[in-house]
């Protein structure tokens, strides 16, 4: 076997496995998601989605200032806690960013403000992915017209997805509410570890291959 034959196999083979303890590809309606464990990759689109439930009993003032992205108008209280760091880049969904989501994961055209029909299956499988199995989420995405706030509303043993729920006021919340947050999502890369590895890989066969000639 060729010397370029051989280094190709083992830098793909010690890339894949360093990708594939960090994430697990999920299919959904025939599209893939990458769960990182904390966050999921819509691969479709790009878009990483911070699990929903790592904000419940926030209100969507609090999330967006401290996740440092724009914060509404009619924001007056904030509940102080820092509990998102501004340099991870997330913002609130925009209401087509959401719906969106839903519509690669259920396999539908989900639409911007209405109910849709789904699959329960896949409603327990979102849940799962995207909340920690919570049994009721209604998390916000970025409010876009006069109603105090808009969320989605996704119930366990339900077959339908509520696109434009109201949550109530900007600044209150609710123990099931949680957030839509998303930034764009990152490819996964080697690890240091796995860089070196591969370096003492390309050094061993270069030395071998002298020893040969």
């Amino acid at each position: 076997m060729k010397i370029s034959t051989t280094l190709g196999l083992v830098m793909a083979t010690l890339c894949l496995t360093s990708v594939g303890a960090n994430a697990a590809v999920i299919n959904a309606s025939g599209n893939s998601f990458d769960d990182l464990g904390g966050s999921t990759i819509d691969m479709q689109t790009s878009l990483e989605w911070r699990d929903m439930h790592l904000t419940n009993g926030r209100s969507l003032c609090s999330v967006a200032q401290d996740a440092g992205s724009s914060v509404p108008a009619g924001c007056t209280t904030f509940d102080g806690l820092n509990l998102i760091n501004n340099a991870d880049g997330w913002r609130y969904a925009t209401r087509s960013e959401a719906a969106g989501l839903l519509s690669n994961w259920f396999g539908i055209a989900m639409p911007l403000d209405g109910v849709a029909v789904v699959d329960i299956t896949l409603n327990d499988r979102f849940r799962s992915i995207f909340a920690d199995g919570s049994n009721t989420i209604r998390p916000d995405f970025y409010p876009d017209d006069s109603n105090p706030i808009q969320a989605v509303a996704i119930a366990s043993f339900s077959d339908f997805v509520h696109t434009n729920f109201f949550n109530g006021n900007i600044n209150g919340s609710c123990c099931e509410q949680g957030s839509m947050l998303v930034r764009q999502g990152q490819l996964n890369v080697p690890e240091p570890g796995t860089l070196a590895l591969i370096g003492l890989g390309v050094a061993g066969l270069i030395a071998s291959r002298r020893r040969k000639q």
